[in-house]
């Protein structure tokens, strides 16, 4: 498995030509590493506080056909601007969690029983944040 980081602009992009998405995934969406269960291998796939929440990895650097390689940004430190739930506009110094709806991102958690509830990052403007994946809890 090949994988390189490529510095850029303060985004630390990993490139991989071994880990395939097992769906289509736009830009900057929040994804994981998940088990495709029709072909039993590893993939990339969006995720979501209650959906595979806890298979976090970080964002897609663009966007992706299902079947074909991903590029992701997972490095402490980058900043991006991912999915926002409903458009919202961050206030700097907001905490950002995953959102229920995969792929997305928040800065109002659930607390709902068997969500996993991760913070990936800090909004640095009202749509950048800042990933910092070091606080993962789950409820």
């Amino acid at each position: 498995m090949a994988i390189a980081r490529i510095p850029s602009a303060g985004t630390g992009i990993l490139m991989s030509d071994s880990i395939q998405a097992i769906q289509t995934i736009p830009a900057y969406a929040a994804v994981g590493i998940v088990k495709d269960t029709v072909n039993n291998t590893l993939g990339v796939k969006m995720v979501g506080c209650n959906y595979f929440g806890d298979k976090f990895i970080g964002f897609l650097n663009r966007g992706v056909e299902s079947g074909n390689f991903a590029n992701l940004i997972s490095h402490r430190g980058s900043t991006l601007t991912p999915l926002r739930e409903n458009g919202v506009l961050f206030e700097v110094g907001d905490s950002i969690y995953l959102s229920k709806t995969p792929g997305y991102v928040t800065n109002q958690f659930s607390l709902d029983a068997l969500d996993v509830l991760i913070q990936v990052g800090i909004a640095v403007t009202p749509t950048k944040i800042m990933l910092n994946t070091d606080f993962h809890f789950i409820t």
